[in-house]
């Protein structure tokens, strides 16, 4: 479990270092929730590192790297919040060992992003919108 999340670390680091959207992120709404969730990743990581505990949607939000490139995060609730046109949602368990994060579209059959303390991403849709591109 530890190399796993210490080779997440060190393939998001970079990532995190620049601290710039990558190029066409706004325009491509899939790009822009993997960038959300590298980030959460990253963050939790950095966070569970010293303490050995994954951090709270308010925590994450708060963290340096994240307000620099999302600035204009706010809240909805303790679970939720706006991250440019996206909502993340963000729960960490309660003995704070695990976390689970995903950035949902605003269209009905776009495409919604998850990941977890593993560090991987995965993408779904909505049943019925398969045919969508």
């Amino acid at each position: 479990m530890k190399m796993v999340l210490a080779v997440g670390l060190v393939t998001l680091l970079p990532l995190g270092a620049s601290a710039q959207p990558l190029p066409g992120a706004a325009s491509d709404p899939g790009r822009e929730a993997v960038i959300i969730l590298r980030f959460v990743n990253t963050v939790q990581a950095q966070m569970s590192r010293p303490a050995g505990a994954y951090g709270s949607l308010a925590q994450v939000l708060a963290s340096p790297m994240f307000k620099e490139q999302f600035s204009g995060a706010s809240r909805t609730d303790s679970a939720t919040a706006t991250v440019g046109q996206r909502t993340l949602v963000l729960v960490a368990s309660e003995d704070q060992k695990h976390y689970q994060a995903m950035v949902t579209p605003t269209d009905k059959c776009g495409v919604t992003m998850f990941t977890n303390d593993t560090g991987l991403i995965y993408c779904g849709r909505a049943l019925g919108c398969d045919k969508q591109p």
